[in-house]
């Protein structure tokens, strides 16, 4: 029994200096090194431009959005296109999110799981197909 107790703490010990040391070894997307671009600066939604009707903001260094002013949904759209790109997200939705982050989308200005690629954020989703991190449709 103290065998079994003594591996798992060593085995713990071993995780979490593995995961210390995947923090430090593994570079940011987000990086000031050459060839990265940061989409947001957590001061301001300067780069990016709104589509439909979410009240949008930028809270405690971070975008928050929190409800819709008519039936449409809202959509912040990067000014600017890529063509190769890594995105590096951290999403805190409510329970009952539904929500996605939409790419290589056909027009900016129309955004729907049927003109972009979307990955979708849907923790509580009944059918686990199209779960978070799913791609929904393909375009």
């Amino acid at each position: 029994m103290r065998t079994t107790s003594t591996r798992a703490i060593q085995f713990s010990l071993v995780l979490g200096i593995l995961a210390f040391a995947a923090n430090y070894g593994v570079p940011k997307a987000a990086s000031q090194d050459a060839g990265w671009v940061t989409l947001f600066d957590g001061k301001n939604l300067a780069g990016w431009d709104q589509v439909g009707e979410s009240n949008w903001r930028v809270e405690d260094g971070a975008i928050v959005v929190d409800k819709m002013a008519g039936k449409e949904a809202g959509y912040l759209v990067s000014k600017n296109s890529y063509k190769n790109f890594v995105v590096r997200v951290e999403f805190w939705p409510s329970d009952n999110a539904n929500s996605g982050i939409y790419f290589r989308c056909l027009d900016p200005k129309k955004i729907t799981d049927r003109t972009c690629y979307e990955a979708n954020i849907f923790y509580q989703r009944p059918d686990p197909s199209y779960g978070t991190g799913a791609i929904t449709r393909y375009i």
